[in-house]
């Protein structure tokens, strides 16, 4: 009964941290974006570098360390770099790729998700609860 419990938990936790297979990677008017992020806890800057096959996301700190860095591409998410995987992130992003694209959203997200868009401004909940604020900054 106990490894029954064990099993069930680990698929359950496997299940809450899975992230969709993106459907396409819609053109972008723009090769480079830059955003302010915040949270609860945090405040840091992302890049999101946009390609014809793939987008590169790179999260810093205020200081410009590295919290996260990835490539997000038809087949899914891959990390970019010796940067340790940050699931929180890649939710943020995925959240954040569906508010830039909500004509032809690259994901089809759960109604776990609640993303609000008011262009340049946005607030991402993702189903783990946390609300990320995110505002385009000029470049």
């Amino acid at each position: 009964m106990r490894k029954l419990f064990v099993v069930i938990f680990a698929l359950f936790l496997t299940f809450c941290t899975t992230l969709p297979k993106p459907e396409r990677l819609p053109l972008q008017s723009q090769k480079v974006r830059l955003f302010k992020v915040e949270n609860v806890n945090e405040v840091s800057l992302l890049t999101v570098q946009f390609e014809d096959f793939q987008w590169r996301w790179v999260q810093t700190d205020p200081l410009g360390s590295p919290i996260a860095r990835v490539i997000l591409t038809k087949k899914g998410w891959q990390n970019d770099g010796f940067i340790m995987p940050n699931m929180q992130a890649k939710m943020l992003f995925s959240g954040l790729a569906v508010a830039l694209n909500s004509q032809q959203p690259p994901f089809k997200l759960s109604s776990q998700w609640d993303i609000t868009s008011n262009s340049p401004h946005f607030e991402i909940r993702t189903p783990d609860g946390i609300l990320w604020k995110v505002d385009e900054l000029e470049q």
